[in-house]
């Protein structure tokens, strides 16, 4: 894809303004012009990953700071 068709399609997905990262009715809308397949939000659930993220919302309940630290990976 050109850099011409590029910004084209950043323009008609409600102006995304150089960002990369589309999402709701623009993103949808765009995905259905290139011929891509929708699917439900549920497609992209994993209980463990689920799982990680309620872990670190705990962590956070009991002092932890939001951002990562060595000790995590």
């Amino acid at each position: 894809m050109s850099v011409d068709s590029k910004q084209e399609a950043f323009r008609k997905a409600g102006g995304a303004q150089g960002h990369s990262q589309l999402f709701g009715q623009g993103a949808e809308r765009l995905a259905a012009e290139w011929g891509i397949e929708l699917v439900e939000p549920a497609y992209f659930f994993t209980q463990n990953r689920w799982d990680e993220h309620v872990a670190g919302l705990e962590r956070e309940k009991a002092g932890g700071c939001a951002t990562w630290d060595s000790q995590a990976f």
